[in-house]
């Protein structure tokens, strides 16, 4: 039911709604980055708050995918040139599994 006030409610997430749901994970830690509150596993960044948003990292063809579909956009840190394995996504029903995944690129990247 749309007017269930409850229902809308419990779809507002905050990037510290991820962060609790990420902290009880020995390998995430969580920091700063780019003036940011950041998560990270062995000291990179894998999840950035971002104005309202989140950033991730995930593989070049995830990212591809994501932003074809619409559900993200590249990042781009200001320099004019998007990275091809971070997304900006404002979607925050999508982020806890988001989260999981960029957690999981970052257990399987290269150190």
């Amino acid at each position: 039911d749309d007017g269930d006030p409850a229902v809308g409610a419990a779809a507002v997430m905050t990037f510290a709604d991820v962060v609790r749901a990420m902290d009880s994970d020995p390998d995430v830690v969580v920091g700063k980055g780019f003036h940011n509150d950041v998560l990270k596993r062995n000291g990179k960044i894998f999840a950035m708050d971002y104005a309202g948003s989140i950033v991730f990292k995930l593989p070049r063809d995830r990212c591809a995918s994501l932003c074809a579909g619409g559900a993200a956009i590249p990042f781009d840190r200001g320099q004019g040139k998007p990275l091809k394995e971070w997304i900006v996504v404002d979607d925050p029903n999508a982020w806890l599994d988001l989260a999981s995944e960029a957690l999981e690129f970052a257990r399987t990247s290269r150190p």
